[in-house]
């Protein structure tokens, strides 16, 4: 993703900034991507017509109660078990390029987006709503569901904390380059792409599920304010300075396409099934 340079001399904090953003940006457009394609798949898998769109996937016939449960679970357990891989695992770095960067927000992402579909199950929207309404569990198990969810954003963010720690050692304005001011940019990034892809789609959004959408974009990356939380206590490990390009340019490549895609090709869909 780009050539490494030997370390972060010269605009240290600058370099951090712009890799560590396309990282995230680059990271988590990645997530959404694969976590709608395990809704997509598994749509197929029980025998409907499934039509994949850059922020959810619609089936033919609708599917309903214990089929509904399958296809709305299969992203959140598909971003579970691979968040949880990506997290634990990490081949790149022994390099600890921007290919270990990338796979960090990558993985963090995807194990956050599991995570916060359980803290909004209470409030009927996302894929464990829909599970527990075709399931038809009680409302009681949505709490249930909130407070674990909320325990692993904490959880989350704790893990981020040392891979903080081990990037940018004592400096705390590092840390905010790496973790802090890449979330912020996001935000109003993540929220211009989102709006025009609601736009423009083919598929019907209810208002509930776009606010839904909108949020889920900032929320699938909180673990990285949220490991601040945690910082300070991570002293004592080795610090491994990243080794870094002065600009991404092959990511930055990859996420621009991916934005094409999303706002060219899955604006009417892919189906299949």
């Amino acid at each position: 993703m780009g050539s490494s340079a030997p370390t972060l001399a010269g605009h240290p904090h600058r370099t951090m900034l712009i890799n560590a953003t396309a990282a995230l940006l680059l990271g988590s457009a990645l997530m959404v991507i694969v976590h709608e394609c395990c809704h997509w798949i598994a749509g197929a898998l029980i025998g409907h017509r499934s039509t994949l769109y850059a922020f959810g996937v619609e089936y033919t016939p609708p599917s309903e109660g214990g089929q509904a449960a399958f296809t709305a679970l299969a992203g959140v357990i598909g971003s579970l078990l691979i968040g949880a891989l990506c997290t634990s695992w990490q081949p790149f770095r022994r390099s600890n390029g921007f290919g270990h960067l990338l796979w960090l927000w990558f993985g963090f992402c995807q194990l956050q987006e599991a995570v916060t579909y359980l803290v909004i199950t209470p409030f009927g929207a996302g894929d464990t709503a829909v599970a527990l309404r075709g399931l038809g569990w009680p409302d009681a198990v949505g709490w249930v569901m909130a407070v674990l969810g909320v325990g692993g954003m904490f959880l989350t963010a704790r893990m981020w904390a040392p891979h903080m720690r081990h990037a940018v050692g004592e400096d705390l304005l590092l840390a905010r380059c790496f973790s802090f001011f890449p979330w912020l940019i996001s935000i109003p990034v993540g929220t211009v792409l989102t709006s025009a892809q609601l736009a423009g789609a083919g598929m019907d959004v209810s208002i509930g599920e776009a606010t839904a959408i909108m949020l889920a974009g900032v929320a699938a990356t909180v673990f990285a304010p949220m490991g601040f939380i945690f910082f300070r206590r991570n002293t004592g490990l080795e610090h491994r300075p990243l080794r870094l390009p002065s600009v991404p340019v092959l990511a930055i490549i990859i996420f621009v396409l991916l934005e094409v895609l999303n706002l060219t090709v899955l604006m009417s869909g892919i189906s299949i099934g």
